[in-house]
C-alpha cells in the first residue's frame, strides 16, 4: 500500500468516526459523503 492510499484510507476512517457523533443542539443529520479517490462532500440537515 503506498502513503497516498494509506492517508486516504485513514482519513476516510477518522471522517467516518466524526459522523457518528450527533450535534448537541438540534435536529440535524450528520453523515459525509466520500468518494473512492478521497473526495469529500459533508452533508448536514436541519430537521
Amino acid at each position: 500500500m503506498d502513503k497516498l492510499t494509506k492517508y486516504r484510507e485513514i482519513v476516510r476512517k477518522v471522517i467516518s468516526e466524526y459522523t457518528t457523533h450527533k450535534p448537541y443542539h438540534g435536529q440535524i443529520d450528520v453523515g459525509a459523503i466520500i468518494d473512492q479517490y478521497g473526495s469529500v462532500k459533508p452533508q448536514s440537515q436541519v430537521k
